[in-house]
């Protein structure tokens, strides 16, 4: 199920007011202009996914960067930024604007993408999938770029109108937890899924050709999903990963302030096509088994303040290792099935430091 991959018509218009934000220096001796180009919009908002789970649409703060390569194959912008800048009076176009060298008359070839790459080296470009994301529709991984067009100079005292194709190239997962099936039983904090194979990383892409295969690096088959807001039941959960094809076991565990889960497991044999979005109706796996006994010093009789101290039963095991805190309260956590029995009447030893 596609993201997007919508025709952009694009007009450049020199009566936009600017931001007068970064621009590139190769025509230093060419007077500044004040252009723009919008892009047709379905609603106000952009990086907020339609209610179909398809469509995309641009927000505040989304910005672009633009290439223009002329006749001599010269490039008289090189990865400009373009701030959205505002919505048409009907908002069914965004504006973004930039203050550039004037472009002299002649036929240019233009590329995009979107959002700013995390660096540029010409036309090459490099984004980072990151290992962890917060769950929310995140239009920084969700990374598009456009094939290139040929059209005039953005002019300053004219109109031009060309088409930009733009291509999603990251897999969308858009994972929701039915009514019912936390099994949890909590509301959890951290989602954590290792994939069979790569799924994170840094993407290399080049926009002259964004049909190149890329190839990643810094990779990590592990996503995790943390927010501290947490997600329970009727939530939805979006993450984004690398294209690729997963045949394999894919495990997932959820985490709560105090607590966790066990670990389910499940078969997955699925092409993750860029542009394109897995829907998973997700129950959460059980909660693991999980006791806490929790330490508290009420009153110091050391003659200073600690700094840690260590826990230690009869046996001499150590069983916890704790810094001081604001409020001398500190849990000594054990996780699965345990017996207790070993340590009733039993002492426990306490070493500060």
């Amino acid at each position: 199920m596609k993201i997007l991959k919508s025709i952009l018509s694009v007009v450049a218009a020199a009566t936009i007011v600017a931001c007068g934000h970064d621009v590139d220096d190769y025509q230093t001796n060419n007077r500044m202009v004040e252009v723009g180009f919008s892009m047709p919009v379905a609603v106000d908002q952009r990086t907020t996914i339609g209610e179909d789970g398809k469509t995309t649409h641009w927000e505040a703060g989304d910005k672009v960067a633009l290439w223009a390569r002329n006749s001599s194959g010269d490039y008289t912008l090189s990865g400009s930024t373009f701030y959205l800048h505002h919505f048409s009076t009907d908002y069914n176009r965004a504006i973004f604007t930039a203050t550039i060298p004037e472009m002299a008359e002649d036929t240019y070839d233009y590329m995009f993408c979107s959002p700013l790459p995390k660096s540029t080296n010409g036309t090459k470009v490099t984004y980072t999938v990151s290992s962890t994301q917060d769950g929310t529709y995140q239009g920084e991984h969700d990374i598009m770029i456009a094939t290139p067009v040929t059209a005039p100079a953005l002019e300053d005292a004219a109109t031009s109108e060309f088409e930009v194709s733009m291509h999603h190239m990251m897999h969308a997962l858009r994972i929701t937890i039915p009514e019912g099936r936390n099994l949890f039983g909590y509301r959890f904090t951290r989602l954590e899924i290792p994939f069979p194979i790569p799924v994170v990383g840094d993407i290399p892409l080049d926009v002259k050709n964004p049909d190149a295969d890329p190839v990643y690096s810094n990779l990590s088959n592990t996503l995790v999903i943390e927010n501290a807001n947490g997600f329970d039941a009727g939530d939805t959960i979006w993450a984004f990963v690398l294209p690729g094809t997963v045949d394999g076991t894919v495990s997932y565990s959820v985490k709560g302030e105090n607590r966790r889960s066990v670990v389910n497991d499940y078969p997955m044999s699925r092409n993750l096509q860029s542009g394109h979005v897995t829907p998973i109706s997700m129950a959460t796996p059980e909660l693991y088994l999980y006791t806490v006994f929790y330490i508290r010093i009420d009153e110091n009789f050391l003659g200073e303040d600690f700094n840690s101290f260590t826990v230690t039963d009869h046996n001499g095991n150590q069983l916890g290792s704790f810094m001081r805190n604001a409020e001398n309260i500190y849990p000594l956590e054990f996780f699965g099935e345990i017996d207790l029995s070993q340590h009733q009447n039993k002492d426990l030893t306490i070493t500060f430091d």
